[in-house]
C-alpha cells in the first residue's frame, strides 16, 4: 500500500508520521512538507520531503532505520553519539 502527504500543518504531519513510522514529535520550519511510504509489510520504505529546517524528535526505536539524504542534510542521535550525514557522504 502506498500513502502520501503533502502538508504544511505540523499536526497532521506529525499524525500520519507516527502511523507509518513510529511516534514523534515534529517541529516544522516554513514551507510545505511531503511524506510518502510503501508498506510491504516487514519493510517501509519512506520518503520524507521538508521545505525548509525541521526537527523530529523520538523515543528509542526497535527497528532499523536507514537514512540516505538526497538533497540537504540529516541528523541523528543514538544513545550519546551524534551522526550527521549529507548527500555524497559515505
Amino acid at each position: 500500500q502506498y500513502h502520501v502527504l503533502a502538508s504544511a500543518d505540523e499536526d497532521e504531519l506529525r499524525d500520519a508520521g507516527s502511523r507509518m513510522f513510529s511516534p514523534h514529535r515534529l517541529r516544522l520550519g516554513a514551507g510545505e512538507a511531503r511524506l510518502g511510504a510503501v508498506d510491504l509489510d516487514e519493510l517501509l520504505i519512506g520518503r520524507l520531503r521538508y521545505g525548509s529546517d525541521a526537527v523530529v524528535a523520538m523515543d528509542p526505536i526497535y527497528y532499523y532505520s536507514v537514512q540516505l539524504p538526497i538533497t540537504g542534510r540529516g541528523g541523528a542521535r543514538v544513545l550519546d553519539e551524534a551522526v550527521t550525514m549529507r548527500r555524497g557522504q559515505g
